[in-house]
């Protein structure tokens, strides 16, 4: 289902939107829309008289006969509006409304694929469940195995999985939407791998105070029983240390996310590794603070939609987190294209 845009007039700075077609042609009948107004769909690059428009043209029939090309006055440099938080919301949240049965069923095939992922973890917790208590040696062992298995598996194939469903996500706020562009991280694995294992050794490097004033602080409080000064300067290091950790973790999963987006973006086709990191440091210049704060969020309801009989997350907090962050790309990437648009 697409969405449009509306401009008021060809001087203004800001555009109404995004409406459904429902919409569209209860302001058509209602004189709220011409035949003249520009529109443009989400995820264009340029505005169009209404007229114009092969899904709106209907409305507007006796001016569709012998409609004139748009006029190069006409055409903006974007369709979408620009990067806000509140932005960010509001188209993610039209997004998810017009396309919430096919991206249900991508966060279906998403998690799936995760718990395949996750097997040889669960394989190896089993053991540990039948004595908690006092797990043998063989049973911690296959735990460890276990865990450190499916880490491999979620460096070797989660990004790329985790890629094609936020591009799933961006086509459908173009209102393009198709559950088989989960598996468009294939098409550019090596660079999606290649610069996932960069950006987690980035980050791995960054935390690595942050995880030491952490521990440290926990170390304190474990031998600062009869000590209030120690404890309290255990107390405040832990505090310090985890959220120096967080404060490094959101922007870098920020860029993270954006980097294998445009990798498998056949509109951008970035190339992977560093190119693909400064590529998404230029387009999200002077937002990360907002996109880690959009990420917190998003993540808390996708968090908390869990305690809704658990389908609440599959059913509306990932579809929505999709959505919400497919749309900050979409606009920022729009947004990066204009400023920049022989690279």
């Amino acid at each position: 289902m697409h969405t449009w845009f509306v401009l008021e007039t060809p001087s203004a700075t800001a555009a109404r939107g995004p409406f459904t077609l429902e919409t569209m042609e209860q302001m058509g009948r209602s004189g709220l829309l011409r035949s003249d107004s520009l529109v443009a769909r989400a995820g264009a690059t340029g505005w169009t008289v209404a007229r114009d428009d092969d899904a709106l043209r209907a409305l507007f029939l006796p001016y569709a006969s012998t409609a004139p090309a748009p006029r190069a006055s006409l055409i903006a440099e974007v369709a979408l509006p620009a990067y806000s938080f509140g932005n960010a919301f509001s188209l993610g949240w039209a997004t998810f409304k017009a396309h919430w049965g096919s991206l249900v069923l991508m966060v279906l095939v998403y998690l799936g694929l995760c718990l395949v992922i996750n097997v040889p973890m669960i394989a190896g917790m089993i053991p540990l469940q039948l004595d908690p208590r006092d797990p043998s040696p063989a049973a911690v062992l296959a735990f460890v195995v276990g865990a450190l298995i499916t880490i491999a598996l979620t460096i070797a194939l989660g990004y790329a999985v985790g890629a094609g469903a936020f591009y799933t996500a961006v086509r459908a706020v173009r209102g393009e939407v198709l559950v088989s562009d989960i598996f468009t991280g294939v098409r550019r694995y090596g660079a999606v791998f290649g610069t996932s294992v960069l950006v987690l050794l980035i980050m791995l490097v960054a935390l690595v105070i942050p995880y030491a004033t952490f521990f440290g602080g926990v170390l304190i409080l474990a031998n600062a029983s009869d000590a209030p000064v120690a404890a309290l300067l255990g107390i405040a290091l832990v505090v310090v240390g985890y959220i120096a950790a967080i404060a490094i973790t959101l922007p870098l999963s920020v860029i993270l996310m954006m980097s294998i987006v445009l990798i498998v973006d056949p509109r951008v086709n970035a190339a992977g590794g560093m190119s693909a990191i400064n590529h998404a440091r230029r387009m999200t210049q002077g937002n990360l603070p907002s996109l880690s704060g959009l990420l917190l969020v998003t993540g808390l309801i996708a968090g908390l939609s869990i305690y809704v009989c658990c389908v609440g997350l599959p059913l509306f907090g990932m579809p929505l987190t999709f959505a919400i962050i497919g749309a900050s790309y979409e606009m920022l990437r729009v947004e990066d294209a204009r400023k920049h648009p022989s690279n």
